[in-house]
């Protein structure tokens, strides 16, 4: 693999260098949780929903049952505003680039990112989609297992 950033995106070297400073000043905007304890995840859910996500840990039958939780639809949204931050600050400095194609090379790096994560969290583990609308109506389907490589 490469340890160039610009061999994972197809935008120019500066812009890469945009994107990283951009990234971390997004972060100190956000809000962090780390759960306390080992990471013990019996299976992963994907969250779809613009209005509900799921505690990651919930007692069943008496025992803590600790699961991975991905809010798809809120990350979709983040990587949008990301690009659209992105391209504003590159903009900015002369370099023009269309919002399509930043959004697609963040979305396949952090694709990627979540892939390597599954695995060395969960994997084996079956995965499952809830959809959750906006009256609260669940739809829970089993989607597969994460992969082991």
């Amino acid at each position: 693999m490469s340890s160039d950033p610009s061999a994972y995106i197809s935008v120019a070297r500066q812009s890469v260098e945009y994107l990283q400073v951009v990234a971390r000043s997004l972060a100190t905007t956000g809000q962090e949780v780390v759960l306390p304890g080992q990471h013990e995840e019996e299976f992963v859910v994907v969250v779809e929903s613009d209005n509900f996500g799921l505690i990651p840990k919930v007692q069943i039958d008496g025992q803590e049952t600790q699961a991975f939780v991905y809010s798809k639809n809120q990350h979709q949204q983040l990587l949008g505003q990301l690009a659209d931050r992105v391209v504003e600050k590159c903009k900015e400095n002369g370099d023009e680039l269309e919002v399509q194609d930043v959004s697609q090379s963040l979305e396949n790096i952090f694709d990627t990112q979540l892939n390597e994560t599954l695995k060395r969290l969960a994997s084996g583990k079956s995965i499952f989609v809830i959809s959750i609308d906006q009256d609260g109506l669940i739809q829970v389907d089993e989607s597969g297992v994460v992969p082991s490589n």
